[in-house]
């Protein structure tokens, strides 16, 4: 039988480039580290149970061994610098990154998705830092801050000398010093009725805002939020108690930066012709479909770049990325697992992040229980039994085996639904260890299995639903999985029609709960923290509208006045065993992220993944000079 990864379009549109590549480019053949990523923890969060066997390279989590090494003969670069020949060469003139587009080609940072700011980040800075080593939370624009007893204050401290950046229609000397006020309006921008952020439910939430409101509406909002105490301090009055705040205000969420001169001079309609922030880059132009560049800012007040000028090139085809790596039109590209062998042979290394980045997992369409005049009853997917068949249906293990090789996968048991170690550091209880104890009977593949749950449920003849596929950074390998997955349910007698789709396009009918969302699954690979996965993904007014039910909002608007960490424990572990035993979507594995480079030009580069796009930080990467 020919592997299901053989027949997809990838393996069709790169077996003949690269056998001519494989012929034509004269590159040396480099023998590439063999390491795992770095074994780092944030500091508010334990030490992961889970350790490197040195003999036999795999992956063991001592808890639940439910860590599952891939790597085989593609081995991951160690995140640790790596010792490099001297050289005096000059500082390399530019440093090029190929990506997949994003779906939103635009300088906007607040009508986009959380992974929509990935070209954004060089330009524009948050409240609070992510070290790109540790992912642990430090200052960055705030120096510190402070939780009010009551949980509904914030004192925040703001760093005092940095600068906006000059820009189109801006004074020569750019938009002035950043300030409180800049604070308040970026808030601000995030639910003005022009918004289209993610997460913008418990943007309202936490703002104190609800949907419809006006513009004047949404300004006596922030007045009432956001008070400026003085030039470097601030207090925010939160809507519901979040003790996570850090968490929102960190590059991990979309509240960057944005200058409040420059939208009271310009607006709406000039923010999108220039990314202006504080940074350590400055944009440069956009050609849409093409590429983003920048220039390195000189003496930045947190790091300057060690080479001159970035650019995104945006790059559909996973063949033209490996091709563009090859002849050295980019430095560094998101290149799909089945084909990095053959960028390893021509001496291209692979560097993954220093933390557990991304959980990919798909979700239900029009699972909406708590909204009746919008909810289609005939769906089969509001059925658990074939919710569950579903899960059971797929072949997890084999689909990793044969599609993300040379990576660490993490399979789904204890950690489910955006639970994992980060979060047991910080809720302790959250984990529920019978999830462990129960994957096998509940998830594990077992296609009998799942004919008997259709037939109980009334589908023994299976039932007929579409699947979305599209593509985002960090894991381009999504629509070969989507195609396995759509193999292995036709084994149990579901038909898939499968509908590749723009990511925006998929985005805007679930957002808008449209007809077309209606019994499909689409595919996610989000952040592996629970704040995200659980706090913004599960109430009648939030944007996903993934799994809508009564007694998940209740746990919820208890949660929005629980300000004790044991107590707030044990709501979010309660939601889990909902999310768990009622099979809310069809959680796939999780895995760190990667990015392949070419060693001549790079020497190390530590990028946490904790945030979506995962190639932030791209100002420490360390280049070779040429």
């Amino acid at each position: 039988m020919v592997p299901h990864w053989f027949r997809g379009p990838t393996a069709l549109i790169l077996i003949p480039i690269l056998l001519f590549l494989l012929g034509a480019v004269a590159c040396g053949t480099a023998e590439p580290d063999t390491a795992a990523p770095a074994d780092t923890q944030a500091k508010d969060t334990a030490k992961t149970d889970t350790m490197m066997d040195t003999k036999t390279d795999t992956m063991m989590d001592t808890k639940t061994d439910t860590m599952t090494d891939t790597k085989k003969d593609v081995p991951v670069a160690k995140a640790e610098p790596t010792a490099m020949p001297a050289t005096t060469g000059k500082k390399l003139e530019e440093l090029a990154i190929a990506v997949s587009p994003l779906g939103w080609d635009t300088n906007y940072s607040y009508k986009v998705t959380s992974s929509g700011l990935l070209d954004k980040r060089p330009v524009i800075e948050w409240l609070v830092g992510i070290d790109p080593k540790t992912g642990e939370y430090i200052p960055e624009l705030a120096t510190s801050w402070d939780m009010s007893p009551d949980g509904r204050i914030w004192t925040v401290k703001l760093r005092e000398g940095v600068k906006w950046q000059a820009g189109p229609h801006s004074p020569p000397e750019g938009w002035g010093d950043f300030s409180g006020a800049d604070v308040k309006h970026s808030f601000w921008l995030l639910i003005n009725p022009d918004s289209k952020a993610s997460g913008i439910s418990t943007w309202r939430k936490i703002t104190g805002a609800r949907k419809g409101m006006d513009l004047a509406e949404t300004e006596a909002v922030m007045d009432k939020m956001v008070a400026i105490k003085d030039p470097t301090t601030i207090e925010i009055t939160t809507g519901a108690i979040y003790p996570e705040m850090a968490f929102f205000m960190s590059h991990v969420r979309n509240l960057p930066m944005e200058s409040k001169a420059r939208w009271d001079a310009i607006g709406d309609d000039g923010y999108g012709d220039a990314i202006v922030g504080t940074g350590p880059f400055k944009f440069i132009e956009r050609i849409e479909g093409v590429h983003v560049l920048y220039e390195a800012v000189p003496d930045h007040w947190r790091h300057t770049a060690d080479y001159n000028q970035l650019r995104f090139r945006w790059v559909q085809e996973p063949a033209t990325r490996l091709a563009d790596l090859l002849t050295e039109q980019v430095h560094l590209s998101d290149i799909e697992r089945d084909a990095r062998p053959a960028a390893l042979k021509q001496g291209m290394k692979v560097m993954s992040s220093t933390q557990p980045s991304m959980f990919h997992k798909w979700f239900f369409g029009g699972l909406w229980w708590t909204e009746p005049d919008k909810l289609d009853e005939t769906l089969p997917f509001l059925d658990v039994k074939v919710r569950q068949a579903m899960n059971k249906a797929i072949n997890r293990q084999a689909i990793a085996d044969a599609l993300l090789g040379g990576s660490l996968v993490r399979m789904p048991g204890a950690t489910q639904y955006g639970f994992d170690e980060l979060d047991e550091a910080i809720w302790p209880g959250i984990i529920n260890p019978k999830w462990a104890e129960d994957w096998e009977e509940y998830y594990a593949y077992d296609p009998e299995k799942a004919r008997a749950l259709l037939k109980e449920a009334g589908y023994e003849n299976g039932f007929e639903y579409t699947m979305y596929l599209f593509t985002q950074a960090g894991l381009p390998e999504m629509v070969d999985i989507g195609q396995a997955m759509a193999l292995d349910l036709e084994e149990v007698g579901i038909t898939t029609n499968l509908v590749p789709l723009e990511y925006s396009k998929v985005r805007s009918y679930y957002r808008g709960q449209s007809s077309e969302i209606l019994g499909s699954l689409w595919p996610s690979r989000s952040q592996t923290r629970a704040n995200y996965n659980l706090l913004g993904r599960a109430t009648p007014s939030t944007t996903t509208h993934n799994f809508q039910r009564q007694d998940v909002d209740d746990l919820l608007a208890k949660l929005d006045v629980t300000l004790d960490n044991k107590e707030r424990a044990k709501i979010l572990r309660q939601y889990g065993d909902i999310q768990f035993y009622d099979f809310s979507l069809i959680q796939m594995f999780a895995l760190f992220a990667e990015i392949t480079y070419n060693p001549k030009f790079v020497a190390t580069y530590d990028f946490s993944g904790l945030y979506s796009g995962y190639y932030g930080s791209l100002e420490y990467v360390d280049t070779i000079p040429q």
